[in-house]
């Protein structure tokens, strides 16, 4: 059985067939939360992926936390399991009313009930969103790198709950239209060179979609500016399903290949095999082989392969019989981003342009976590 309610503050869907952003999400869980007990947990959602959720379950934040605007990030709450039996409760309460020499802090319950009455109060600071119940600050929400209180478009509330008010103020007048226009800086410094007439060492072939925008723009204000700097090294877009703001971008930026497929994940394959010339394997059964479309190999792999094909004994790592030892390291994650990665995915596009700025100074830290 679960109890919940959510309040988000939403932005503008960025993809048809996507739900818009969540700028905020708030989320008290009376019952059914995984841990057993009464939590309230905040997140952000770019793209249909969360981010990693912030979650109070009772304890206040430890002295060494970063704090929001001075606020503590979880207060602390009465827990079913605190090791205070119903008689020592009651003396506590006894000794308070009669006075003590000593400072008393007061602990209160979890602020939300089945069928109990509250004011939920929420604001922006400088640093994040605060959240108080009936007066009482509850919980603050740093604000997430790309993430503003201007990009709300819209206020959502769901749940098990009834609503009696909504009260507003303070809040912009209009919000920032959102299109690719934004985004498609039509910016000279961003074009991509002509094509070397040289062979190049490099090229990066980087799939996306027709819709992403933004993305490709985080792309070429990163680290695709150097590349517009080498002869030796080429990048392209390959992007299918032409419309008419991508024919306008390609016809601009000059580094988007349009190749003949719908524009469909499951078509990642084609993708792949469009980037380059390729041949049919000789055998009846491919040999094992990587997940996924990032290669990277350096040019004395390439050249042992190829001097290898060309003697004809690249068909002996076809017939190994020696077991392969698999590893994995976790810092290729794949559910987002944490600190200290080599790979990170579901990055918004400020977010993307955010962990160049912090590669630049030789860190690998997170954007999507204070």
């Amino acid at each position: 059985m679960v109890s919940q309610f959510m309040v988000e503050l939403v932005g503008t869907k960025v993809v048809d067939g996507e739900a818009p952003p969540r700028i905020l999400h708030f989320n008290p869980r009376i019952r059914g939360d995984y841990s057993g007990k009464p939590v309230i947990e905040m997140n952000s959602c770019y793209r249909m992926q969360w981010a990693q959720s912030h979650r109070c379950e009772g304890f206040a934040s430890r002295p060494a936390e970063e704090t929001v605007d001075a606020q503590l990030k979880c207060e602390k709450w009465i827990r079913d399991d605190d090791n205070k039996s119903e008689e020592s409760k009651m003396k506590w309460w006894v000794k308070r009313l009669i006075g003590r020499s000593k400072d008393v802090h007061i602990s209160w319950p979890y602020p939300f009930g089945e069928g109990k009455l509250f004011v939920l109060t929420l604001t922006a600071g400088l640093e994040g969103y605060h959240v108080n119940v009936d007066g009482r600050h509850v919980t603050s929400f740093p604000y997430r790198t790309g993430y503003t209180l201007e990009d709300a478009t819209g206020l959502s509330i769901n749940g098990d709950i009834d609503i009696e008010s909504i009260f507003a103020s303070s809040l912009p007048s209009s919000h920032p239209s959102f299109s690719p226009e934004r985004y498609l800086e039509m910016s000279e410094q961003w074009r991509a060179p002509p094509l070397p007439t040289e062979p190049v060492e490099l090229f990066i072939g980087i799939l996306s979609a027709a819709s992403h925008f933004a993305e490709r723009m985080a792309v070429r204000k990163s680290w695709m500016m150097y590349t517009r700097k080498s002869s030796n090294i080429v990048a392209r877009f390959f992007v299918a399903l032409v419309n008419a703001e991508l024919k306008r971008e390609a016809e601009f930026f000059q580094d988007i290949v349009i190749v003949p497929f719908m524009d469909s994940y499951d078509l990642v394959v084609l993708k792949t095999i469009a980037i380059a010339e390729y041949g049919e394997w000789p055998e009846e059964a491919y040999p094992s082989y990587a997940n996924g479309p990032g290669y990277v190999i350096s040019s004395d792999i390439a050249r042992y392969i190829v001097s290898e094909f060309d003697n004809q004994t690249l068909r002996k790592f076809n017939i190994t019989r020696r077991p392969v030892e698999y590893r994995h390291d976790v810092r290729f994650y794949q559910a987002g981003c944490f600190d200290g990665y080599i790979t990170a995915h579901y990055q918004s596009p400020q977010h993307m342009i955010c962990l160049w700025r912090k590669l630049q100074s030789g860190s690998t830290h997170c954007c999507n976590v204070r």
